[in-house]
């Protein structure tokens, strides 16, 4: 079996694991994702050290291109300082040098964190990124006027406004800025760097004042008036508690009138000296006198009560009066029953 045939073989094996791969491996966690990454399943990880070789082999060979897609489909399942080195060599190999030291700088602060498992990690990347940082190139926005909504962009990508006036790494090469308002470009530089070169762009940006917020007109735009605090139906007090008091206290002046008149019935037939007093009755008169006396004392207890409870049926009669129709009207004013303290005053306007 020659070399190449075998090669082609390879490449298919490794095809079907790749998609034999679960989502969460092959793709990028999102920025909101909290769940930590999926550990890789022992296919997955024998597929990504099979391609991890293949694209040090390609290194070799000078396919940077080649290595890097490689490289990439590897990150995807595991991303390990050893991985980041080679992404940022094919980077730098590609002329992508400010990836390139971004990629060195990560790849050495993860190294660090394993120890001695990515020592030649430590010892070879920032050798290969501070030998970038004389390679790379420099613009040096400088803005005049007034910036309020134009934005500043550098071959498509958003600048900050904090950047300006200060030293912006580029890759050497062709580039392109751009001042956009409202999405539409008002401005255009090209230029073209070379390796360690440096260059200041005058850009002249005065954005017009936002037009101010006329004030509104009385007769044309009139401010409606502001809604009633409680515009809803209110809900009526209920005057059942009245009607049940003044139920109780008709009921107990009834009460009343019958011990009363029982009274009067049994005293007629006491044989008394004084029969209103109870007293000089004869000896065989003495029981009824007692119970007529009894009827008499009950009597008077329940007419106190009765008025007394009739009483505060018609004072809640008042206090429970819907807002319409809360006391009687005298001479154009209102009269009514107000609690106060240690019993209840008779008010109106009139």
């Amino acid at each position: 079996m020659t070399s190449s045939l075998r090669q082609i073989l390879r490449a298919i094996s490794l095809l079907f694991v790749l998609l034999s791969l679960s989502a969460p491996a092959l793709g990028q966690p999102s920025a909101d994702d909290s769940a930590e990454q999926v550990e890789p399943t022992k296919e997955e990880l024998a597929a990504a050290r099979g391609l991890f070789t293949e694209a040090k082999d390609l290194e070799t060979e000078d396919d940077w291109a080649g290595a890097l897609a490689k490289l990439e489909i590897v990150a995807k399942v595991i991303l390990t300082p050893q991985v980041r080195f080679h992404v940022a060599l094919c980077h730098e190999h590609l002329g992508r040098l400010v990836e390139a030291i971004n990629g060195f700088e990560l790849a050495v602060q993860e190294a660090k964190a394993l120890g001695s498992k990515a020592r030649a990690v430590v010892e070879n990347a920032p050798q290969r990124a501070e030998k970038l940082r004389e390679r790379v190139a420099q613009v040096q926005l400088r803005v005049t006027g007034k910036v309020r909504t134009s934005k500043i962009f550098i071959d498509g990508r958003a600048v900050s406004l904090a950047l300006v006036d200060t030293e912006i790494p580029v890759d050497p090469g062709r580039h392109v800025i751009e001042v956009k308002r409202d999405g539409t470009v008002t401005d255009t530089r090209e230029l073209e760097l070379g390796e360690g070169e440096s260059e200041e762009v005058e850009l002249a940006i005065d954005d017009p004042e936002p037009p101010p917020t006329p004030d509104p007109d009385p007769i044309r735009d009139p401010i409606p008036p502001p809604p009633p605090p409680d515009s809803g139906p209110k809900e009526q007090p209920s005057r059942v508690p009245a009607y049940i008091a003044a139920g109780a206290g008709v009921a107990i002046l009834g009460g009343a009138a019958v011990t009363f008149a029982l009274r009067e019935a049994t005293i007629a037939n006491v044989r008394c000296f004084d029969p209103e007093n109870y007293t000089g009755c004869d000896p065989e008169d003495e029981d009824t006198a007692a119970l007529a006396e009894t009827y008499d004392l009950t009597s008077k207890v329940l007419l106190g009560v009765g008025a007394g409870v009739l009483a505060t049926g018609v004072v809640l009669w008042f206090v429970l009066a819907p807002d319409d129709d809360a006391a009687p009207s005298v001479a154009g004013g209102k009269v009514g029953l107000v609690p106060v303290p240690g019993g209840f005053q008779l008010r109106g306007t009139f």
